[in-house]
């Protein structure tokens, strides 16, 4: 029976159903049905009556959410133990990060965190600016890594990163040298609309009467930079302050006039408990991104 498995568990409790608890943790509803499946398998009993639509937790289940609920606080107490590390940064963090920052700055991070505090444990979990932030306000995260909000509420505290630019990706082979040039010869590959930087990126589309062709919209930049790479359209995101170790030879094009950027960031909420390991966690994201 893994941590995980429990957490997953919670989640459906907490979320109401498979698939809000799936955007919670991360994973996808399939994932977290076969989670869900197999902690039912271990443990020989049904923990969801599955003839309702969604399904619901029965009495077993119950039960076991209440267990689980102990378990994972008695996890994450043992973790924030004093002692457990030698530097005293030891404990379990709950972090949210943009898709942007989970193929570049933050494996890059962890990895030099985990060499400088091996103690500090963090669990991720994916989504975009707006599902992640309202998740700290709640508790449920202890901090995300989210685009800069336009006002940050007074029991918010913002930590800034890194500046990005706002580039048009576009095929090795295209010749045109502005993002007008660009938008005008090529399909246009769409950033996930519910993205924020997608909004100062429609608003400049527009103050500069620019309608490209949409060709696709996607959410992953990994996915939208193979489909520039392989001739199939042009692209305005994030040109990511660290790139992954295999970048894609595309080419950039500052967007914009001016030419559009965006911070990231930490965010937490005043007075958080785990503020030091925070700390720690935004020190490696800053000293990456400066170099």
């Amino acid at each position: 029976m893994s941590i995980r498995n429990l957490r997953t568990l919670v989640a459906v409790a907490d979320h109401g159903s498979f698939a809000a608890a799936a955007r919670a943790v991360g994973l996808t509803q399939s994932a977290v049905s076969m989670q869900l499946r197999g902690l039912e398998d271990e443990l020989r009993v049904r923990l969801f009556d599955r003839r309702r639509r969604p399904p619901t937790l029965n009495d077993h289940g119950k039960r076991l959410v209440r267990r689980a609920r102990e378990i994972l606080e008695l996890y994450e107490r043992m973790a924030d133990a004093p002692g457990a590390s030698v530097d005293g940064m030891a404990g379990l963090l709950e972090v949210g990060a943009i898709p942007t920052a989970l193929s570049g700055i933050v494996p890059k991070a962890l990895a030099g965190l985990q060499k400088i505090h091996p103690n500090i444990a963090v669990n991720l979990v994916n989504g975009m600016s707006g599902e992640l932030l309202p998740r700290v306000e709640r508790g449920e995260l202890d901090a995300a890594l989210i685009s800069e909000p336009s006002h940050v509420q007074a029991d918010l505290v913002w930590r800034p990163i890194a500046t990005e630019k706002i580039i048009v990706a576009a095929p090795p082979q295209s010749t045109e040298k502005t993002d007008r040039e660009l938008l005008a010869a090529w399909p246009y590959i769409r950033y996930n609309r519910r993205a924020w930087v997608a909004r100062p990126i429609q608003q400049s589309l527009r103050a500069r009467g620019l309608r490209p062709r949409q060709a696709m919209e996607l959410d992953s930049i990994e996915s939208i930079l193979l489909m520039v790479y392989f001739g199939l359209g042009v692209a305005i995101v994030p040109q990511r302050c660290v790139e992954g170790p295999y970048p894609l030879p595309v080419r950039y094009v500052p967007f914009g006039e001016p030419p559009l950027t965006r911070r990231i960031g930490l965010i937490e909420r005043v007075g958080n408990p785990k503020s030091g390991l925070v700390g720690a966690l935004h020190a490696a994201f800053a000293g990456l991104a400066a170099r």
